[in-house]
């Protein structure tokens, strides 16, 4: 069920709504980290967390490396598992979701 949740936010369906978004800088980590929380349906609600690194990608990396985790907020509420899911690249992510939601 999170891997629909999670498709669902990223596909732009019109049940799914940005609440909030921000985004903050660490030059001395040098990460940037966006914090999105996400409400689906009127009642889940999600958050998605992002780290990339501010240095760009070697040319010869596909996929570069990143943090993502979708996490749900009122999990006992919206009876939804897993209750979070974490990633270290978008291809990782994006894998998982076509392997989950076929």
């Amino acid at each position: 069920m999170l891997a629909e949740l999670i498709k669902r936010c990223l596909d732009g369906d019109c049940r799914c709504r940005l609440l909030s978004s921000g985004l903050t800088l660490d030059p001395l980590a040098e990460v940037r980290r966006r914090n999105d929380i996400w409400e689906v349906d009127g009642k889940i609600l999600m958050s998605c967390e992002r780290e990339d690194d501010l240095l760009p990608a070697e040319a010869s990396q596909i996929c570069p490396e990143c943090w993502i985790q979708w996490k749900i907020l009122n999990p006992v509420e919206a009876g939804i598992t897993p209750v979070s899911r974490s990633f270290t690249s978008e291809c990782q992510q994006n894998y998982w979701l076509k392997r989950q939601t076929c």
